[in-house]
């Protein structure tokens, strides 16, 4: 083999209308990284499957697409990348979206929040405060740019997030603050 991978996504149930068209972006994401992976990780070439024949190592990808969050308005998703390959460490990324209950359409931080630059700069401000506590687990030049975000809704608030290596080493991990919402 040269590479195992699966992919998991929710898939939701009710009778408001933007739920079929939800359930057919979340496929269509889940689709996405099955040609995604299969593009990037299950090339036979000579040097893969030498590898796989003399060590026994493939790649190997998981990715899950599932709902973090709903309420009566919105569905929140978020899809969860890792890929073992011969690298030192894993490739892991999260990427996320807020659906429309009634349209199925993807809501933008505007139309969520009528005061997105409020809530953006109350989460730089966690994240900063992140970085001035722990200055040795963050890169030197971090820069918060809220533009790199993922984000998602919870029960309390937004959570945004930066992805493995964007503000500190892989090995911090995928660095998130919670933003309340009223």
């Amino acid at each position: 083999p040269i590479l195992d991978m699966t992919v998991k996504y929710d898939v939701l149930s009710g009778s408001r209308k933007g739920v079929a068209k939800i359930n057919a972006a979340i496929k269509d994401t889940a689709d996405f990284l099955v040609y995604w992976g299969t593009n990037s990780y299950a090339s036979v070439d000579d040097s893969s499957v030498e590898r796989s024949e003399k060590t026994g190592m493939y790649n190997i990808m998981n990715a899950d697409v599932s709902v973090k969050y709903a309420d009566k308005k919105y569905i929140s998703y978020l899809s969860s990348v890792k890929v073992v390959t011969s690298a030192v460490y894993p490739i892991e990324t999260k990427q996320s979206g807020i659906f429309d209950l009634d349209s199925g359409a993807i809501v933008s931080l505007d139309k969520l929040l009528p005061d997105k630059e409020a809530v953006l700069s109350q989460a730089a401000e966690k994240f900063n405060a992140l970085i001035e506590k722990n200055p040795d687990i963050y890169f030197p030049d971090a820069k918060i740019d809220m533009n790199e975000t993922y984000y998602y809704l919870t029960e309390k608030g937004i959570v945004f997030g930066f992805n493995k290596q964007v503000i500190a080493p892989y090995a911090t991990g995928f660095v998130e603050v919670e933003v309340p919402l009223k």
